[in-house]
């Protein structure tokens, strides 16, 4: 708008008798207010597609959640294929199984920023299982219920911090 009215005003032979310098300054302040749009619709392309704190952390909360799922999931199948192991070194190979789920359930919490929820977790790997455990598997082999029992206690520990963190 600014732009035609310096248009106009140029063409006009007796509107601007002894104001010609008027013209090159409507047009620097055409100049400068297009510089002003062009930047100003930059910033704000950038504001609409920036993610808000809240979306982020929303975000970052389903990931985890997707993850935790999975790693009940997991623990399920290792407890059923522990049961159902023929010998002693089908079951080692399985207990190994079952402390790579354990960091990795620890590696989740501190990434999620549960460093206490962590070092609980990772600290019934150091406790003998209670009765109360091992009476939970008297139907499978003497040999396994110790370790079945250690299990059972991490998968009480998982849900007891998805009840609390209501996860």
């Amino acid at each position: 708008m600014l732009a035609a009215a310096a248009i106009a005003l140029a063409n006009a032979d007796n509107l601007l008798r002894g104001h010609s310098w008027l013209i090159p300054y409507l047009y620097s302040a055409c100049a400068v207010l297009i510089i002003f749009a062009v930047i100003n619709a930059f910033s704000i392309s950038r504001q609409e597609s920036k993610p808000t704190a809240a979306e982020l952390k929303e975000a970052k909360h389903k990931q985890f959640t997707l993850k935790y799922s999975d790693l009940m999931v997991e623990e399920t199948e290792l407890r059923k294929r522990l049961v159902s192991a023929q010998d002693n070194i089908e079951f080692h190979e399985i207990l190994s199984e079952r402390d790579g789920w354990v960091g990795k359930t620890v590696a989740l919490l501190k990434e999620a920023e549960r460093y206490t929820d962590a070092v609980a977790f990772a600290q019934i790997g150091n406790l003998a299982p209670t009765t109360k455990y091992i009476e939970e598997f008297r139907h499978v082999q003497d040999w396994k219920r110790a370790e079945l029992g250690k299990l059972a206690m991490y998968r009480e520990k998982l849900d007891q911090i998805a009840d609390v963190r209501r996860i």
